[in-house]
């Protein structure tokens, strides 16, 4: 590992293609101001929450993969959008105890540009499970196998852009340091 993250692994976009690779999702870190699934979901019958998005991350978190978001502004905004995402993974399947371990949440009242998805994956599992897939991302991918784009909400960016290589470095340097000084939610 590398300042709490994994080396040797590559990352993804969350859509419909790519989340098929969240199972070789080895570590998520997400500075963000923008956490808004969690409002959108809150009445899902069960059967909803165990597939698809929440259904990657219930698995993720319950082989032990950390998800680690930082979150940027108000923290009375914060707390009840946190307990609810909590709520919902632990809806779909995922124990208290694996929840509470691997899905961690800070906060810090300053405010971000935007918000950005670094991913690790394990990239044998990733070549393995899913060939045609990784082809098609792997020029994407650090030397050392790591993923990472801006998550904006546009028809246009199919859930987000990719960060250039040149920013990369930079993006987890000003992640490890902002996390140091986060307060946990």
């Amino acid at each position: 590992m590398r300042n709490g993250r994994r080396r040797n692994r590559s990352t993804t976009q969350p859509n419909s293609g790519l989340t098929r690779l969240g199972a070789a999702i080895a570590s998520m870190t997400a500075p963000a101001w923008l956490f808004e699934p969690v409002s959108d979901f809150t009445q899902m019958p069960r059967t909803r929450i165990t597939g698809g998005f929440f259904g990657v991350v219930a698995a993720n978190l319950n082989r032990g993969v950390p998800y680690r978001y930082l979150l940027y502004g108000e923290r009375t905004f914060w707390l009840p959008q946190v307990a609810t995402f909590r709520n919902l993974v632990e809806r779909s399947g995922v124990p208290v105890e694996v929840s509470r371990e691997n899905l961690l949440f800070r906060w810090l009242p300053e405010e971000l540009l935007t918000s950005l998805c670094i991913l690790d994956l394990d990239v044998t599992l990733a070549e393995r499970e899913e060939p045609i897939l990784w082809e098609r991302h792997r020029d994407n991918i650090s030397s050392d196998g790591v993923r990472a784009y801006l998550s904006i909400e546009r028809s246009d960016a199919q859930g987000g852009i990719t960060l250039e290589p040149l920013y990369l470095q930079s993006a987890i340097r000003q992640f490890d340091r902002d996390w140091a000084l986060a307060k946990q939610l």
